[in-house]
C-alpha cells in the first residue's frame, strides 16, 4: 500500500493524532485500512488568528480592525469567513496587507456585503515554502464605514469546521483544519465621547 503523506497537519490537539503509534496523540484519529503508511509526524498546533478589539469615537467614519496570528507556521494559503452587522458596518476593505502572501482573493459580490460576509483568502508568494509569520503579527486590517452608533461585531463565520476558516501547508501537506473558538471574538466597536474643550 502507498505511503500518505500527512505531515504538518492540525489533528484538533496539540499532541498530534490518536493512533497506537503516537502515544499521547489525542487529536483526529488516523484509522481504517493503511493507517499504518501515515506518515503524520511532525504535526502542528493550528494558527490561531485574533479579530482586535477596537473602539471608536462619536463621529468617526471609518474603522480599522486588526486581524493577527499567533503559531502561523509554513502556511501556504488560508482562507478566511467574516461576519458583520451591515446595518452598522459597511464597504469592507483590505489595508495594511502582509506581503508574505499574493494572489488575495476577497468578496466582491454585493448580495454578500450586504448580508454582512466578506471573505477573505490567499496564496503564498514562494509556494514551496510556506509562510512563517511572528506571534502577535498583523495578517491584515479590515476597514470598514460606520453607519450607526451603536455596539457592532465582526466575528469568524464557521458552520462546519473547515469549510469557513481554513489553513493549508505547502506539498505534500493537506489543509489545516483551524476551528474558530471563543478567543477569536473579542471584536466589539465601542463609540465613545470625543473630549470636550473647555475654555480656562
Amino acid at each position: 500500500m502507498a505511503t500518505l503523506w500527512a505531515i504538518g497537519n492540525d489533528w484538533g490537539n496539540p499532541s498530534g493524532p490518536t493512533i497506537a503509534t503516537n502515544f499521547n496523540g489525542t487529536g483526529g484519529a488516523i484509522i481504517g485500512a493503511g493507517m499504518d503508511n501515515v506518515v503524520y509526524a511532525p504535526y502542528r498546533s493550528g494558527s490561531v488568528t485574533t479579530i482586535s478589539s477596537v473602539a471608536v469615537c462619536t463621529g468617526t467614519t471609518t474603522v480599522d480592525i486588526p486581524v493577527t496570528v499567533a503559531n502561523f507556521n509554513s502556511v501556504g494559503s488560508f482562507s478566511l469567513t467574516f461576519g458583520f452587522t451591515p446595518v452598522q458596518l459597511a464597504n469592507p476593505v483590505m489595508v495594511d496587507i502582509n506581503p508574505a502572501f499574493t494572489g488575495w482573493v476577497f468578496t466582491t459580490d454585493p448580495l454578500l456585503i450586504a448580508s454582512g460576509i466578506y471573505k477573505v483568502s490567499a496564496l503564498e508568494t514562494i509556494p514551496t515554502s510556506g509562510v512563517t509569520i511572528s506571534d502577535g503579527s498583523t495578517l491584515f486590517t479590515l476597514r470598514f464605514a460606520i453607519l450607526g452608533n451603536a455596539m457592532a461585531s465582526v466575528s469568524f463565520i464557521e458552520d462546519i469546521p473547515g469549510t469557513s476558516c481554513e489553513y493549508a501547508g505547502v506539498a505534500p501537506g493537506h489543509p489545516f483544519i483551524a476551528t474558530p473558538e471563543n478567543k477569536w471574538q473579542f471584536h466589539l466597536l465601542q463609540p465613545c465621547k470625543r473630549p470636550s474643550l473647555q475654555r480656562g
